[in-house]
């Protein structure tokens, strides 16, 4: 959590310092100590920056937001940088809403035998993986599947084990991973392939540099690169090029070989003016671990002059404060991108369609501030907290020089217009008090409403996806109109795991529309197991093969029928069931006929036929039950 101040503090981690916990307090209870259950703030941490305008909160190990939850924040007790002007209470309702689903950003290879998966934020639960070949075979065992890396946003697979064989693809499948707000993975499940790939030993090569402008260069590789190396302009010391989203200088496009590269501030003042400079790449690592020592090029730069130009406009409500954010197409570091406070001026049509002058005010301190929602060490955008603004439709002009780039450029005037508005409610929503999902049976979910919900939307199966998927195919109310049973689709659900169940759109009677209710289930797959061949082995034995591993001690001669021709075989005397294989739950079984076959018989058509009956079914280590299906043998 940042903390924002509109002059600088006293720095110090005592008393009236910032840097002290206890001049913090969230729903009462102070930072830097066990404020009792669910507010263990004892690992916290505070951290200022260089400007001492703002404090970053580091909850620790032993406290985490909750999603969609409500924390008051009280700031009491500092003083300034001159240590005797008082800093104001600050007291504010922080509403921290998470509803972003993590998704896997990219399957890259450290090395030939190492394969990393990325996500695009923070998890709390990698999930889990499992690994088939390609006969959809489970051999994750023959994998090293790793714990989740220290920032929580990626992991990798060794294949180092012989056993994994080189140059054949395998199926990655992630399922139930979640990030800290408990949002489930976008898909869910999802799948990707790698494979053992054989070792190339050619260096990576820079095969082009091209200045953008005084402070920006093109890199181009000659292929995928795990690190870029560091960069220099002459003799200028150098600096890593970095693509962390937050605290990097770097982009890369989409063939991953073309990084856009921000100078640090001593190769942006090494470019002093237009000519020719030489900027040397060293250290570069492909992703098979081959290094490029150095190389160099020659390079000409122009003198930007140009500053940021105006983009974009939006009102947005941020822990209830409504706020003005303009955006523009360069950016600049967090302390320098606005240059001069002023006013926004124009006019203003109210809902009546009178016309007036108007003001936004930007210039009064704490009004104008950066808009830096993930927090990055540049930004290129801006907020005015419009706090007392009337609503309606504003026409103003952003004066020059509001912000500047890197090299001070500000940009020019611009007339832009936007709404600044409100919405009400329409009365009580209706909410969902509990799921039962699977509870019953594999195939049946229930809901329970807070009140009694309207039989068009509540019985629409539409209105409720697993993992993103309509996945119904019945739905009644039971026993009254605040509880709906759904049917889920025979094999809706694939894999076992952590899925999102999803609610929306669903009505009370008085047609209020609830808010999408999700939550997430642990679901197990309801995949109903089918024979998938029969072979006859023998004069008198037919082994059959499931489409998944069933428990064995269910599968009996009282299961499954021999039909020859249209005539069941006896199943007295020597007939018999037996597993193949060992273990509580096998996909091999063989047939035993009371008789051997006759050429008569052998000239006729043969199947098998699994039997389904209220006794002891087939059924898989999920408990679904085999479908009544007959297969023919092959002969």
């Amino acid at each position: 959590m940042e903390i924002k101040f509109g002059a600088p503090f006293n720095p110090g981690n005592t008393g009236t310092g910032a840097l002290n916990p206890a001049n913090y307090t969230i729903d009462g209870k102070p930072l830097g100590a066990n404020g009792g259950a669910g507010y263990d703030f004892s690992t916290v941490t505070l951290k200022k920056s260089a400007d001492n305008k703002t404090v970053t909160v580091n909850f620790g190990a032993n406290f985490s937001l909750t999603n969609d939850t409500s924390y008051a924040l009280v700031v009491s007790g500092l003083k300034g940088q001159d240590l005797v002007t008082d800093v104001p209470k600050y007291t504010q309702v922080l509403n921290f809403v998470d509803s972003d689903r993590p998704t896997v950003t990219e399957v890259s290879y450290v090395d030939n035998v190492t394969a990393k998966v990325a996500f695009s934020e923070t998890l709390a639960s990698k999930g889990t993986v499992t690994i088939y070949d390609d006969k959809n075979e489970d051999v994750t065992a023959n994998f090293s599947v790793g714990n989740l890396s220290a920032d929580g946003k990626s992991f990798t697979i060794g294949m180092t084990n012989p056993a994994v064989l080189n140059g054949v693809n395998y199926k990655v499948e992630v399922i139930g991973a979640s990030d800290l707000a408990g949002n489930l993975l976008s898909p869910n499940p999802y799948t990707t392939t790698i494979k053992k790939s054989i070792v190339e030993t050619v260096p990576p090569t820079v095969t082009a540099i091209q200045a953008v402008d005084s402070d920006t260069v093109k890199v181009t590789y000659s292929e995928k690169v795990s690190n870029p190396g560091s960069l220099a302009i002459n003799a200028t010391a150098a600096f890593a090029i970095d693509t962390d989203a937050k605290t990097g200088n770097a982009t890369v496009d989409a063939s991953g070989l073309v990084y856009t590269v921000d100078l640090d501030a001593a190769n942006a003042a090494a470019v002093a003016a237009d000519g020719v400079y030489t900027v040397t790449v060293t250290n570069i690592i492909d992703t098979n671990g081959n290094v490029q020592a150095t190389q160099s090029k020659a390079v000409a730069f122009t003198a930007d002059i140009t500053g940021p130009a105006f983009t974009e406009s939006k009102v947005v409500d941020i822990a209830g404060t409504k706020y003005l954010v303009l955006s523009f197409n360069e950016s600049a570091a967090v302390a320098s991108f606005i240059d001069t406070a002023a006013d926004l001026v124009g006019t203003v049509v109210d809902g009546d369609g009178v016309e007036a002058a108007a003001t936004i005010d930007a210039s009064t301190a704490g009004k104008l501030t950066v808009y830096n929602p993930e927090g990055k060490s540049t930004v290129s955008a801006v907020k005015i907290d419009l706090t007392g603004v009337a609503n309606g439709t504003y026409t103003v002009d952003i004066p020059a020089d509001l912000v500047q780039d890197s090299l001070g450029n500000g940009n020019l005037a611009k007339e832009i217009s936007f709404t600044v508005g409100s919405t009400t409610g329409d009365g009580t929503k209706p909410t969902v008090n509990t799921v039962n999902f699977q509870t019953a049976d594999n195939n049946t979910v229930e809901v329970i409403y807070s009140e009694a919900v309207d039989k068009a939307t509540a019985l629409d199966v539409n209105n409720y996806t697993v993992g993103g998927v309509a996945a119904f195919e019945k739905a009644v109310f039971s026993p009254d109109n605040t509880t709906v049973k759904l049917t889920l689709k025979d094999g809706a659900v694939k894999t076992s795991g952590d899925q999102l169940f999803t609610i929306q759109n669903v009505k009370d009677l008085a047609g209020n529309v609830i808010k999408t209710a999700n939550s997430t289930v642990n679901a197990t797959e309801n995949v109903k197991p089918v024979i998938a061949s029969a072979d006859l082995v023998g004069k008198n034995t037919i082994k059959i093969t499931f489409s998944e591993a069933v428990v064995a001690a269910n599968v009996t001669a009282a299961d499954l029928d021999v039909l020859v021709g249209s005539v069941k075989e006896d199943e007295t005397g020597a007939f018999a069931v037996a597993q193949v294989g060992v273990g509580a739950n096998d996909k091999e079984f063989t047939i035993t006929l009371a008789d051997d076959l006759s050429t008569a018989e052998l000239a006729k058509e043969i199947k098998v036929k699994a039997v389904v009956d209220a006794g002891n079914e087939i059924v898989d280590a999920n408990g679904n039950k085999v479908v009544s299906h007959s297969v023919v043998v092959n002969k």
